[in-house]
């Protein structure tokens, strides 16, 4: 104890002494008009001024004021209590060192790096304190220092006192270092062919550049890695002439600048997506390189929708950037040209010039920076970018529900995935089942029973939209749709089948076009459906167009209340042969709605899809359906709306149903007519010459299918025009002939007979009574 005491006092007599002393910092502001002395330096400038402008906010903005005001001359000077407090011994030997807390640490490299923020006469003073600190030896622990104090500085205070200027002490000290490295490498024996790739530390700095590496402050880890490089290329381009090629420059060099490319690319994508959730963890180049955090091709289909959320016009973006003269690989040495890095940068300030609103489409001719697939040609993979385009999309449904157009471009995106001939249809499985399972089930289930099951939404949001006729039939349109992608795709056997080894890494590019994270995780989560199960979850949706009382489903639908629960897909349903007693009904009566709620001059079988394909799911007869909707587009008097639709074929029309109703509709139409004109005088001739036994037949007739539907037969109820109810006749007529129902055929020509008779009759008096007026 007695021994790291006396340890303490003399590492803080010489901070002390450096710190009451006063030092010009002239030197400082005379180079604050020169250039950078690199290219790099300059970069990593323009960096932090791109970084400025595209995040609207400083640089500096997280720094502690106390490190923001220091002054190289500040009087506040540490106190031996504070310094003390903040070292401990070092562990497996004699040194002092920094306590184990960042933040605390942070504070006391201030003062320890604070000579290296002078001029080039004191600052070996940081070597005599980590000497006298025992930890001149320990290279690791100093770099580890030297980037955290770095980093913690003021990015123009970092930047002036490394890249300006003749003499930089931070770079000075860091030559000395790197200097100490090689020498101590090459003075052994076994190394006399020494060359840094040919050892284990393979890289000079190597502490720092792990550190870069996992920094996620990119323009400051930019910063410091051009000021890395410079002192590792200053001291091997001297090394290298003093051991005639043992060193070698561009060996040394090589993987600073293969680090500051990347960087380069970090920075690109962090600042053109400024705002936007990139993941989980810290954007970092070793969470980037490891391929297991980020998803490359999620950033790059995140930058695609600030263009466009069409799918054609997106399409068209990715052909563009193939084929463009203006792309180029920024992880190369292509993009050290100032031109090449100055239009990056224009591309992250045009990103955020944008305010949030879609950018006008690319136009490759204009000179314009470009989309993210501009620089990262590698990534443009068209079924993998649609893929993450939907879950996006998707994404931003769930947080802006009242939107679907959203969820109908999320749906183009996953119909475009079964490109190349179903090569991926692995992939195109994983993410249409993730969009319905995570986006839209949870709304159904809600919608049917309640907010109980599903605490992810938000029932003051999505509540009012499920009382929304329009957006209920809105959704559920779109839901069909997906659900039918989700049928058509082939089943996944537990991830069994799988695209991951379809497409080839490509490790000439930075990040290496290899997996997806993302992608391959839902591969391996999604568990084959269960078909019967799909059919009935698409039969409900699709009843859910039909009908305002879902309470109507539970009867019709078996274990309804199990449906669109997370496992609902997933398992087996008791499938049905036949159309039951409730779905019966339930057709019945949507097939009703849907002819009192049509309207136009004409309708054609495409009104009827909802209908049939329900119950085409549960068994039902497809003529029937068709034949009911007939009839009872006839019962509201639409006859001149479906004149196109009665003329199909047996084959698609059940003729002895429609028949039979038309003949219950024909005979309360004319028993409504007969019962009108027997009260009129004029008429009185006419009646007298019916037949009295058809008359009678159809007042019976009428009665009992009044009685059947819950009319009053003797209230007052709209004239069809008797020209309609004729044509009806006739057309039932000429079905019995198809027919041959000897039966069916009499009733409906005695009913022609009758309906003639009355129109002549009625067109007479109208005849006569035109005449009387005219004279």
């Amino acid at each position: 104890k007695i021994r790291y005491h006396n340890q303490l006092i003399a590492v803080y007599d010489i901070l002390h002494n450096f710190e009451t002393a006063s030092y010009s910092n002239d030197q400082h502001e005379q180079d604050d008009s020169s250039a950078p002395r690199t290219p790099w330096a300059a970069e990593a400038m323009a960096w932090i001024e791109t970084y400025e402008a595209a995040t609207g906010e400083s640089i500096d903005a997280d720094v502690p004021d106390a490190v923001l005001n220091n002054k190289l001359s500040s009087p506040v000077c540490l106190t031996f209590a504070r310094f003390a407090k903040y070292c401990e011994p070092r562990s497996g030997g004699d040194g002092v060192c920094l306590c184990d807390s960042t933040k605390d640490r942070r504070l006391m490299l201030v003062h320890l790096f604070k000579p290296l923020l002078g001029d080039l006469f004191v600052f070996k003073v940081v070597n005599n304190l980590f000497g006298k600190m025992g930890l001149l030896n320990d290279r690791a622990l100093a770099q580890q220092y030297f980037g955290e104090w770095f980093m913690s500085l003021p990015a123009i205070m970092a930047a002036k006192s490394s890249l300006f200027g003749t003499w930089s002490p931070p770079v000075r000290w860091l030559q000395d270092l790197v200097s100490n490295i090689i020498d101590e490498s090459v003075a052994t024996p076994e190394d006399e062919d020494f060359n840094p790739k040919d050892t284990e530390n393979s890289i000079l700095l190597g502490d720092l550049f792990a550190f870069c590496t996992k920094a996620d402050d990119l323009p400051r880890a930019f910063l410091l890695a051009a000021v890395c490089r410079e002192a590792v290329s200053t001291v091997t381009k001297q090394k290298e002439e003093k051991t005639y090629g043992k060193i070698l420059w561009a060996t040394a060099v090589e993987p600073w600048e293969a680090l500051l490319r990347k960087l380069r690319v970090a920075l690109l994508i962090t600042l053109r997506l400024f705002g936007a959730p990139l993941g989980q963890l810290p954007v970092t180049v070793a969470n980037i390189e490891s391929g297991k955090v980020f998803s490359i091709y999620e950033w790059v289909a995140r930058d695609e929708l600030s263009v466009s959320h069409k799918q054609d016009e997106i399409l068209s973006l990715e052909d563009t950037c193939r084929t463009c003269r203006q792309s180029f690989d920024p992880s190369s040495p292509a993009g050290d040209s100032p031109t090449r890095w100055k239009m990056l940068q224009n591309a992250c300030r045009t990103a955020t010039a944008r305010g949030g609103e879609r950018a006008a489409r690319f136009d490759a001719d204009n000179d314009q920076p470009g989309p993210l697939l501009l620089y990262l040609g590698g990534h443009n993979h068209p079924v993998k970018l649609a893929a993450h385009r939907a879950l996006l999309l998707g994404g931003l449904w769930g947080q802006q529900p009242h939107l679907l157009h959203l969820l109908k471009d999320s749906v183009s995106a996953l119909r475009s995935l079964e490109a190349e001939g179903g090569k991926y249809n692995s992939i195109a499985a994983a993410v249409r089942l993730e969009v319905w399972q995570v986006y839209v089930r949870p709304v159904y289930r809600a919608l049917f029973f309640g907010f109980d099951d599903v605490p992810e939404l938000s029932e003051e949001v999505i509540a009012p939209l499920c009382m929304n006729a329009g957006w209920l039939n809105g959704l559920s349109t779109i839901s069909l749709e997906l659900l039918a992608l989700v049928a058509r795709t082939g089943q996944i056997q537990g991830g069994k089948y799988n695209d991951k080894n379809l497409d080839s890494p490509q490790t000439n590019i930075w990040p290496t076009v290899q997996g997806d994270v993302l992608l391959d995780g839902m591969e391996t989560r999604a568990h084959p459906v269960e078909s019967s199960s799909l059919e009935a979850h698409r039969a409900i949706v699709c009843a859910s167009q039909l009908t305002d009382d879902f309470s109507a489903l539970s009867y019709c639908v078996p274990s309804f209340e199990d449906m669109f629960l997370q496992h609902s897909l997933f398992s087996q349903v008791a499938a049905q042969t036949t159309c039951t007693e409730f779905q019966n009904d339930f057709l019945s009566h949507a097939v009703i709605r849907k002819a009192d709620f049509s309207e136009g001059p004409i309708v054609d079988h495409f009104v009827l899809q909802e209908i049939e394909n329900l119950g085409k799911t549960w068994g039902a007869d497809l003529t029937q359906i068709r034949a009911r909707f007939l009839l009872a587009m006839y019962e509201f008097g639409k006859d001149t709306m479906v004149d196109d639709l009665v003329n199909m074929s047996a084959h698609d029309l059940d003729y002895y149903l429609f028949i039979e109703g038309g003949l219950e509709v024909a005979c309360m139409r004319l028993n409504d007519v007969v019962s009108t004109l027997r009260r009129m005088k004029q008429f009185r001739g006419v009646m007298a010459t019916l037949d009295a036994d058809t008359c009678q037949w159809v007042k019976e007739q009428a009665s009992l299918a009044a009685s059947n539907r819950g009319y009053d037969l003797n209230q007052e109820r709209e004239m069809i025009p008797l020209s309609f109810t004729h044509a009806l006749v006739l057309k039932i007529l000429s079905m019995c002939a198809a027919t041959a129902d000897p039966e069916a055929s009499g009733k409906a020509h005695a009913l022609s007979v009758l309906s003639g008779t009355l129109m002549n009759a009625v067109e007479e008096s109208r005849s006569q009574s035109d005449e009387d007026l005219d004279m």
